[in-house]
């Protein structure tokens, strides 16, 4: 059998095959407060209705409470560590979070995790506070950060223990 020998070449826009797209953060990002950068959609996978879009969330500092929660009542939404362990706070679906039902789920490099059209979550934040600011894949059906997002104020604030 013949033997070919191939290196390993990093794509840009001069070189990219028209097969495939690269995506980048770039610009500004869709949303940005004191804890957290978010950007999308990166990039749009299409699917049966409107696509998908990809989008990458940056927590800048970590925190160590919150007092407010969202849902997507009409997408899923799939959440993927890329640098580091995270949580993700998380509360049943219906008409607002359930405070004793509310859990902070631990999210390990290597998994992923799928919430279900409105489940009450909040931005994942750093099992670790130390090193690099945690990043991770956030992945909605299209259009879903500007139009299903439902933000409401908690009667309590959530004291992370880590």
């Amino acid at each position: 059998m013949k033997e070919i020998e191939k290196s390993i070449v990093k794509l840009s826009y001069d070189n990219l095959p028209d097969y495939i797209e690269i995506v980048r953060v770039s610009g500004d990002p869709i949303f940005s407060n004191e804890i957290l950068d978010f950007w999308s959609p990166l990039g749009v996978i299409k699917g049966e209705e409107t696509g998908y879009e990809v989008g990458i969330c940056e927590i800048k500092k970590p925190f160590s409470y919150f007092n407010r929660m969202e849902a997507h009542q009409h997408s899923e939404e799939i959440l993927i560590p890329i640098n580091k362990d995270m949580f993700v706070p998380l509360a049943p679906p219906g008409r607002s979070p359930v405070i004793d039902s509310l859990n902070l789920v631990k999210v390990e490099l290597g998994e992923l995790i799928i919430l279900k059209e409105g489940v009450w979550h909040f931005a994942a934040g750093p099992v670790d506070a130390g090193g690099d600011n945690l990043k991770y894949f956030v992945l909605l059906k299209k259009g879903t950060p500007r139009e299903d997002l439902k933000m409401v104020d908690l009667d309590a604030k959530i004291i992370i223990e880590l």
